[in-house]
């Protein structure tokens, strides 16, 4: 039986940290959502891609809005949302998920 040395049940603890660390941050990945005017969209991987592909789809047919389905509990749960609420909630999506993995940060 080997005994860990201090530097090795450190490494140990901070791998472990690590590990929660990055699984906590998953989960909140997973669940991810976002709020412009008064409207929770999901902003999850899926869903922000969605909206990039609806906010396309709509600039190029000249559309201003469409309906989207809201976060689980939202009443009604499909609702009209602008094309600029679209917009507005893909940049809140992208900028918490970026928060999230700490990009940009020092």
């Amino acid at each position: 039986m080997t005994l860990l040395n201090e530097e090795d049940m450190r490494n140990l603890l901070v791998e472990s940290l690590s590990l929660e660390l990055k699984a906590s941050i998953l989960k909140q990945l997973e669940t991810l959502t976002v709020e412009v005017n008064g409207k929770i969209f999901n902003a999850d991987k899926v869903s922000r891609q969605n909206m990039t592909d609806a906010i396309g789809v709509a600039s190029d047919f000249g559309l201003t809005e469409t309906t989207w389905r809201l976060v689980k509990g939202s009443e009604p749960r499909e609702q009209i949302v602008t094309l600029e609420e679209l917009k507005q909630a893909r940049m809140a999506a992208l900028t918490a998920y970026a928060n999230l993995k700490a990009i940009g940060k020092q």
